[in-house]
């Protein structure tokens, strides 16, 4: 209290100078300059620097900021008596300040932001009004210098997963990993690839194995994020001397469709020419189409998908020959009826470049029939202004021990509010900001579940509708099971009606319990402070209807709770 008395009789003693001798001190100039490079969670000081041909004893100005981007947290100054008011204007700092004795050149104030921004982006600061003062109170002829600094939203890592625990690999074959973080978004400060035996296989910083030598060796990933988070997951990498043919899977409904790649790992031999059959049950599946794979290109090479009632032949011949691994074929499925069918390669004859014959390691392929959906179920009608929950629900043979899905609504019509209720056993991630009208639901768990309702997501109605109308809420993705095949479930959305609310809560019913209390002055304070999930309908907070919530609808709730007349206030 101390402090701000002699502040204001000094801001008076500097108004008292000014009215008495209005003119401009001769060949004075001074330069206020606003200097930061990047602002985040973890650095964010704006200093106001002076530099002046003369001491200044006081003077005032305001700084323009970006408000939708940044808030203030703090101010300081070591020189200078300050008085700061942070809610001049929505993106305006007004700022008086004055000295028993001037300064010349230096910091003489400190803000410090916090962004508020979902994402990274830049913010400028500018100056209005700037008005110094030298020590015989006259005015100073002032410049002012904004600035342009990045707005770093630094996010730490909750989730760390690599594209594969396993990798199986032909000798000089190089293959790419990769991780998935979650959020999407989050800050890596630093991530380090590490082989335990470089001599079976090698792998850089960009996450590129080599092969060397058949063998096992196990491998590392170690993510550190930039607010010291560190995460780290082993992986292993098998060299193989023998070919290898793998066999896709995956798991769909009825009447879906599904692609499945054929794979020949050649592990080090050159291969001229070979032969296989590709064997499937015709009363599970329906061959669609079989295309020859990328690997083949530059080969002779042909598939006949008519082979037999339930195979598919294919051949090769090539000059150059086949070395190293990839796609031979892709085979196009649709379901017919709920079952297990087994695709499998039978009769692989391959040959090298000095005709010796060589089989290989056939895995089989597996496509699972049956049962596997996504849904979500919400009430038939839904009056605005009334919480409703969207239950997301799953149905899966064998089991999805995980999954990604992307939920789409009316972002206009609708607000998400958050999630509740997540099946047992599993870890759910939201990212309600994934896009507009667009909340990404990652999900796992230790063991595999056929059915189950995974969560609920509330919603609730962003204004009052005229007249009822339909809403829908939509779900897509992929489910897994415990060894990461995909499962591609037929997916159902929800529709619903949204009727008005014929009796709308009251002014200044903030919380929509059919009163207006102090808990919706608490609610209000909060949003106010920057707890945006405190205030769930922005328009029913409005109470001035200005179009924004500010501390004048605290001012007209307040008024509303002291008994005042709504038609009085102002």
């Amino acid at each position: 209290m101390q402090k701000v008395k002699i502040l204001s009789i000094l801001l008076a003693l500097v108004m008292l100078f000014t009215a008495q001798i209005p003119i401009c001190a001769e060949d004075a100039s001074a330069t206020l300059t606003a200097v930061q490079s990047e602002i985040t969670s973890q650095k964010g000081d704006l200093e106001i620097r002076l530099d002046s041909t003369e001491p200044i004893l006081g003077g005032s100005f305001n700084l323009v900021y970006d408000s939708s981007v940044l808030e203030l947290d703090s101010f300081h100054s070591g020189t200078y008596n300050c008085q700061v008011n942070a809610s001049y204007a929505t993106n305006r700092i007004r700022v008086s300040f004055a000295a028993t004795s001037g300064t010349k050149s230096g910091v003489i104030l400190t803000f410090r932001f916090r962004p508020t921004a979902s994402g990274s982006c830049t913010a400028s600061f500018s100056f209005e009004e700037l008005n110094l003062y030298n020590q015989a109170g006259k005015s100073v002829t002032a410049t002012a210098k904004g600035t342009v600094c990045d707005v770093t939203v630094i996010k730490s890592i909750t989730d760390f997963r690599l594209s594969t625990d396993a990798l199986m690999m032909g000798l000089g074959e190089q293959a790419q990993m990769s991780y998935q973080l979650t959020p999407e978004d989050a800050s890596v400060e630093s991530v380090r690839w590490t082989s335990q035996n470089t001599s079976i296989a090698t792998i850089d910083q960009n996450g590129l194995v080599t092969a060397k030598r058949a063998g096992t060796v196990q491998m590392r990933c170690a993510v550190q994020d930039r607010n010291g988070g560190y995460w780290t997951s082993k992986f292993t990498v098998t060299v193989y001397s023998k070919p290898n043919l793998a066999i896709g899977k995956g798991y769909l409904a009825p009447g879906e469709s599904i692609t499945l790649a054929v794979r020949l790992d050649t592990v080090g031999a050159t291969y001229t020419s070979g032969s296989l059959n590709l064997v499937y049950d015709p009363t599970l599946l329906s061959l669609t189409s079989a295309e020859l794979g990328s690997f083949l290109n530059g080969c002779m090479a042909t598939v006949n998908p008519s082979y037999r009632e339930n195979a598919v032949r294919l051949n090769f011949l090539g000059q150059g020959g086949l070395r190293g691994s990839g796609e031979i074929c892709l085979l196009t499925f649709t379901a017919l009826q709920a079952g297990q069918a087994q695709i499998r390669a039978e009769q692989i004859l391959l040959y090298t470049e000095d005709q010796q014959e060589h089989g290989a390691n056939a895995g089989g392929g597996l496509v699972g029939i049956g049962t596997h959906s996504l849904s979500l179920t919400v009430p038939e009608e839904v009056t605005a202004w009334q919480e409703f929950a969207a239950a997301v629900s799953f149905a899966a043979t064998p089991g999805a021990a995980g999954g990604s899905l992307t939920v789409s609504y009316d972002a206009e019509q609708l607000r998400f509010l958050g999630y509740t209720d997540v099946l047992q056993g599993f870890s759910v991630t939201v990212n309600e900001h994934y896009g507009a009208g667009k909340i990404k639901i990652s999900f796992a768990g230790t063991q595999g579940v056929t059915e189950g309702e995974l969560l609920k997501l509330r919603f609730i109605s962003r204004e009052n509708p005229a007249q009822a109308f339909s809403c829908e809420i939509t779900p897509e993705g992929a489910l897994y099971t415990q060894d990461g095949v995909p499962i591609l479930p037929i997916a159902s959305g929800a529709v619903f009606v949204l009727r008005p609310d014929e009796q709308p809560p009251e002014t200044g019913d903030v919380d929509r319990n059919d009163d207006t209390d102090t808990r919706d002055a608490t609610a209000l304070l909060q949003y106010l402070a920057g707890d945006t999930d405190a205030v769930a309908v922005e328009l029913l907070a409005d109470l001035n209807g200005d179009g924004a919530l500010t501390e004048a609808d605290m001012d007209y709730l307040m008024k509303l709770l002291a008994g005042w007349d709504p038609s009085q206030i102002q």
